[in-house]
């Protein structure tokens, strides 16, 4: 069962923190941005919620993209 706070699911924001956690462990972006955040006296959960909006932000802009691309291969084969 889902649990809502202010009308958000915590249950896709924890997945989302999970998912994020593991790019910090194996992307180098994502381990430089972590390590600087703990070195800022940052605590385990503030870095956890940044990294998944590092990462959310990420898809974002991939989707984006891609979305783009798909659009001007219809454009351009519709002209052609």
């Amino acid at each position: 069962m889902a649990q809502f706070i202010c009308g958000v699911d915590v249950s896709s924001i924890s997945l989302e923190a999970s998912v994020a956690s593991v790019a910090g462990r194996y992307e180098p972006d994502f381990i430089a941005f972590k390590q600087r955040l703990a070195a800022q006296g940052k605590p385990p959960k503030v870095v956890r919620i940044a990294l998944a909006h590092k990462l959310l932000i990420r898809l974002n802009a991939k989707a984006r993209d891609v979305r783009t691309h798909i659009e001007n291969i219809t454009t351009s084969t519709a002209a052609a």
